[in-house]
């Protein structure tokens, strides 16, 4: 907002004698003295703005009650302020403040007082003299003590005083009687005086990260204490905290204790209990004396078996035991029938498939497994996966053919896709059925090889001796199997060492990569098959090792995998092998669901059940679902000639009808949207289709970017799926069809994006033009995928970059801002300059401290677990935007419509009566061609099918149902 329009507004609310104005955001970068005539006002936001002085004037704003100034530069308040009288709810957080002027303590009504993340090093001396003062928020400072100026305000509620440089905290803390919250986190608190038992009122108390040992045995009058948190101190005991009979959240986390007291039996309350990461063995029977306790994190300690008494935990949703001892489960945890999520995964000594482990959120398909009836016959798995990975022609599929029939064949083709053979082997006199699962090499088929790469697997990874280290790849293959194979063991196999010897760093291979076993070098020539049965015997070794390949499972199962793979058909639909299930005695439907998960975590049979589009063939074959995909990835003409534009017709051309009927192309494609290969496109749902793998590689004109707001991604390893799953979550967003295989441009509210990726030097960079308020808006949509995308790949690393404004070159890490932010250091100095940097300026660059929030709390569970992708985004569906665009409201078509009716009105007088209702028509279908213009300049749909414009035009008519959508985008707005 210029200037003259900042006073016009204040002119405008002026005259109405407005009680409130919202300024936020809209980059103003000082007040001017006219403020003064907004003589009404009670509320002003300031906030968000890059406003850096105040002018005195605001001190004639007498009935003002709200002044919110957060996120702007202010180093400094002007006296006048303390004129303020009525003021009741000041805040200032996110500003430049070193000092606060001592007339501040002239507010006499003032309430609520926000300072978070300043310069603060202490208070004025007079501090203590506001009467009214209930909520305090000083956190992200550089406060060392507190002073008496704080203990003074005796009708305190609320101090927040975290990420400060606290050591201590004074006796004279007891004189906050009404004081109920108390935020201490991330200090050097080593002590807490005994004084704090005086504070009786206190409900919630935050200790997280300081430096805690030992709690006063005072701590024990709290009775009002209803949530305490002192997660990651030193504290050892818990005997002072079972006390607390009012408590009803715990985390003490990360800390010292080895033993919970018997006493714990106190806390009748206590719903919620966290205890990670300590030291615990064993749990006292006292636990299940805990009747209202709902969720138990027990996670990361050294339990070896629970206590029967768990039993009594009737109201137990959640219970966290993974990365534990644990050997047997009491038969009593069947009794918790409230039970949702159970977490048993790293507890190797549990006999526990991690197909059925890994299924935390079906709590009881993990018990209903453990607690099956063991007394009937149960067969040993001894099953496992191979995968042979590596670049095209290494000679991945002669490997496969020498390891199962001995021979070799000198024209081998290359592998379209994957081939799946089985090979039964020998190992410890038993016998062991391995899937050798050999996967093509080439580059377009490596953005789908992450949806087969699992854990629980061996891995050979192929190299060709007559190439270079930079030629095999060899460091991208092992960074890919370390993301989505974890700690799986990998056989290095150097081929074609008939020609040329394996010359490559094996000692700091091995060391950067400690999962690899051993490197074997191989030929698989007609006259030497050099290395083969030392491949075979290391393989043999490996798979002896694997966990779980030994794991006894009932007979029954495996009565149904034979029978499914054996079936002389790709698919078949649900209740055939519910029926299959039945007649070998699997008659509960939970255990069919959990015995179809099994098989098809292990590759045996696919089913996605979980998609209403994938319904219909429930188990499937998944040689026919990967031949199927790989087929068309592998089209020549689809990418020469028709640039990844797929029409649903050329699969009659592509796809084997004898095996794929025309009746199953919709499922196959339906496939390939889930694992977001493909969307529809033009408007032709479910008849044509962009392939992202199979664009054109060169970049289009995409418009200059001068300063544009930018971000960026830096990977150890770059799959090509991330930009490819990327694009099609995106693609209601494209601007004008502007996309190539590595990059897209996008349009939301007035901005605009260009996101692209660098696969050389790994990494994706975003830039963002636009309204300099609302474009990290789009920013904001553009990293919720990002992050989506990368919590299902768990190994992959990913540093996030922030290049300065003015100086794009230099990066910034953006979790080092953020540890920044959250010690209280608010400026730096950036690698490669020689001024400092504010940090709250470059993380409010990208996103609002609220989203920044946000953010952290969407990882942790992403992290924790994710079960389904947040909805891709609609076309300018920001609330900020919809509230600046006419489309919002339809005061566009009520412009247009009541225009048009107006012409009617005059032109009937002029015109004979039969033709008023072809006037009315040829009005109305006018405003649906306007809509459609308007709707092609907002590039919200590409001009490819002008009557899916009109429709969509046709449905914002307010007058023509879409008062439903207008209020559900109110609802949003709010």
């Amino acid at each position: 907002m210029t200037s003259d329009e900042l006073l016009r507004v204040i002119e405008q609310a002026a005259r109405e004698g407005s009680t409130e104005l919202d300024l936020g955001e809209q980059n103003l970068t000082e007040i001017p003295p006219e403020i003064s005539k907004l003589e009404n006002l009670s509320k002003l936001d300031l906030s968000s703005n890059q406003i850096s002085k105040l002018p005195p004037e605001i001190a004639q704003l007498q009935n003002l009650s709200e002044l919110d100034l957060r996120f702007n530069q202010l180093s400094n308040l002007p006296s006048e302020i303390g004129q303020l009288q009525r003021l009741q709810n000041l805040s200032l957080s996110s500003n430049r403040l070193v000092t606060l002027p001592q007339s501040i303590q002239h507010l006499s009504n003032l309430s609520a007082l926000h300072l978070a993340s300043n310069k603060l090093k202490r208070l004025p001396r007079d501090f203590g003299r506001l009467p009214n003062l209930s909520l305090l928020n000083i956190n992200s400072n550089q406060i060392s003590s507190i002073l008496p100026e704080i203990t003074r305000l005796s009708q305190l509620t609320h101090l927040y005083i975290s990420s400060n440089q606290l050591t201590d905290l004074p006796p004279e803390i007891e004189q906050l009687k009404n004081l109920s919250v108390l935020n201490l986190n991330s200090n050097q608190i080593g002590s807490l005086p005994p004084e704090i038992g005086s504070l009786k009122n206190l409900t919630i108390l935050y200790l997280n990260s300081n430096k805690i040992a030992q709690l006063p045995a005072k701590i024990a009058n709290l009775q009002n204490l209803t949530r305490l948190d002192i997660n990651s101190n030193q504290v050892d005991s818990l005997f002072q905290i079972a006390q607390l009979r009012n408590l009803h959240t715990l985390n003490i986390s990360a800390n010292r204790i080895s033993s919970l007291p018997k006493e714990i039996s106190n806390l009748q309350n206590l719903s919620v209990l966290n205890l990670n990461s300590n030291h615990l063995s064993g749990l006292p029977k006292e636990i299940g004396e805990l009747k209202s306790l709902s969720q138990l994190n027990l996670r990361t300690n050294q339990l070896v078996n629970l206590p029967s008494s768990i039993q009594k935990l009737q109201n137990l949703s959640i219970l966290f035991l993974n990365s534990n001892r644990l050997t047997t489960l009491p038969p009593e945890l069947k009794q918790l029938k409230n039970l949702s999520q159970l977490n048993l995964r790293a507890n190797e000594a549990l006999p526990i498939p991690p197909e059925i482990a890994n299924r935390s959120s079906e709590a009881q398909t993990i018990l209903d497994y453990y607690f099956r009836d063991r007394t009937k016959q149960s067969r040993p798995l001894n099953e496992a996966k191979v995968l042979l990975v590596g670049e095209a022609k290494v000679g991945k599929t002669s490997i496969v053919r020498r390891l199962i029939d001995d021979n070799f064949d000198p024209s081998e083709q290359m592998t379209d896709g994957i081939s799946i053979r089985p090979w039964p082997i020998t190992v410890y006199e038993k016998a062991v059925k391995l899937n050798l699962w050999d996967f093509g090499g080439q580059e377009i088929m490596h953005a789908t090889h992450q949806f087969f790469l699992t854990k629980r697997s061996l891995y050979l990874l192929v190299l060709s001796a007559r190439q270079d280290e930079l030629s095999n790849r060899i460091e991208y293959w092992l960074k890919i199997i370390r993301s989505f194979g974890g700690n799986s063991p990998i056989i290095i196999v150097g081929n074609q060492v008939d020609q040329k010897s394996l010359d490559i760093d094996r000692r700091g291979l091995k060391k950067k990569y400690p999962n690899i076993v051993t490197f074997i070098e191989t030929s698989c020539s007609q006259t030497n098959h050099k290395g083969i049965k030392k491949l075979e015997k290391e393989i043999k070794t490996q798979i002896s090792k694997l966990p779980h390949v030994f794991d006894e499972l009932p007979s029954s199962w495996f009565s149904v995998k034979t029978q499914l793979e054996k079936l002389d058909t790709d698919y078949i639909p649900y209740h055939q092998y519910q029926k299959i299930c039945t007649d070998k005695n699997i008659v509960q439907e939970q255990n069919q669901k959990t015995l179809v998960g099994f098989l098809h975590d292990l590759g045996i049979a696919l089913n996605f059940s979980d998609d209403p589009r994938l319904q219909q063939d429930s188990i499937l074959n998944p040689d026919w679902v990967t031949n199927g995909v790989y087929s068309i990835l592998n089209d020549n003409v689809l990418m020469t000639q028709h640039k990844g534009i797929l029409e649903r017709s050329m699969l009659n051309r592509i796809l084997d009808p004898q095996r794929y009927p025309s009746s199953k192309h919709l499922f196959i494609l339906d496939i390939m949207r889930k694992f977001e290969l493909c969307f529809p496109v033009g408007g032709f749902e479910n008849e044509r289709y962009l392939l992202p793998d199979l664009l054109s590689k060169e970049e289009p004109e995409t418009g200059t970017w001068d300063n544009a707001l930018p971000f960026q991604y830096h990977y150890n390893i770059l799959p090509g799926s991330i930009m490819s799953r990327f694009i099609v979550r995106m693609n209601p967003l494209i601007s004008k069809r502007t996309y190539w295989r590595n990059g897209i441009v996008l349009t939301k509210g007035g901005n605009k994006a260009l996101a692209k990726a660098d696969k050389e030097d790994r990494r994706i960079f975003i830039w963002i033009s636009g309204n300099r308020s609302t474009r990290r808006h789009l920013l904001e949509s553009i990293r919720d995928q990002f992050d989506y995308i990368h919590s299902t790949i768990p190994g992959i690393e990913i540093e996030e970059k922030v290049p300065l404004p003015n100086n794009p070159s230099v990066l910034v890490d953006y979790k080092n801002l953020l540890d920044m932010e959250s010690m209280g250091v608010s400026e730096f100095v950036p690698s490669g300059l020689k001024e400092k940097t504010r940090v709250r300026d470059l993380l409010e660059g990208i996103e609002t401290f609220q989203s920044r929030e946000s953010r952290i709390e969407a990882r942790k569970e992403l992290d924790r677990q994710f079960s389904s992708p947040p909805p891709v985004p609609e076309s300018d569906s920001h609330p900020q935007t919809a509230r600046r665009t006419p489309w919002g409201s339809g005061l566009f078509y009520l412009f247009v419509f009541f225009s048009v009716t107006a012409l009617l009105i005059v032109v009937s007088h002029y015109v004979p009566v039969y033709m008023v209702p072809v006037i009315i028509i040829g009005a109305l279908l006018a405003i649906g061609v306007i809509g459609a213009f308007q709707l092609m300049q907002d590039e919200r749909f590409s001009e490819e099918n002008f009557l899916v414009l009109i429709v969509e035009a046709y449905k914002r008519l307010p007058l023509l149902g879409s008062n439903q959508t207008n209020k559900e985008q109110d609802q949003s707005d709010k």
